[in-house]
């Protein structure tokens, strides 16, 4: 069951109420006021609403690991029960959100330690051991303290920080995609 409602007194909203065999359902708005939507759902293992693609999209929690809510808690996603694609392949959004879970979480984790922006990477532990520390061309130094499904042999991933302004930066960047010399400084004892 689920509920949407609008702060703004002159909002209109019809819902259809049922849904269709993937669990959809479609319902309209409509506003004569300036304003931004967010659809707020909940999320398994949370004890408030938070917006829909912060939890379950490729830009959020799910992808990232963990996240800032707006309310400044953090919150980690603690199952990924797998990806609903786009056109071109890429993940988009989780294929079945009422599966993933959710917890709460003091800070940013890793695989292997708390991550820090500017100091932390995800590595493929074949490649690179956990907790070990590198040097990157252009990116300075850094140390394995995560890994993903999606870091395969020489793939790495730089943590610059939570969120969609962070993941947009990053895709327009200059270092993203590229090719960089990466000197192996040693492992974790």
């Amino acid at each position: 069951m689920f509920k949407i409602q609008s702060n703004r007194t002159s909002d209109q909203i019809e819902v259809n109420g049922n849904t269709n065999k993937e669990g959809e359902t479609l319902f309209t708005l409509r506003t004569r006021e300036d304003g931004e939507l967010e659809l707020l759902v909940d999320g398994k293992g949370l004890n408030e609403k938070h917006k829909d693609d912060f939890l379950f999209s490729a830009t959020g929690v799910a992808m990232q690991g963990t996240g800032i809510a707006t309310n400044g808690k953090y919150i980690r996603i603690v199952n990924k029960p797998g990806w609903k694609n786009n056109s071109k392949g890429n993940p988009e959004r989780l294929e079945k959100p009422d599966s993933a879970i959710f917890a709460y979480a003091s800070g940013f984790h890793g695989k292997f330690a708390d991550i820090t922006e500017g100091h932390s990477i995800a590595v493929d532990i074949k490649i690179i051991p956990k907790r070990s520390t590198v040097e990157i061309d252009g990116v300075g130094l850094r140390v394995a303290d995560d890994t993903g499904g999606g870091i395969k042999i020489y793939h790495i991933d730089n943590f610059l920080g939570p969120g969609k302004a962070v993941v947009k930066a990053w895709l327009k960047g200059g270092v993203n995609g590229t090719n960089r010399h990466v000197k192996f400084l040693g492992a974790d004892k």
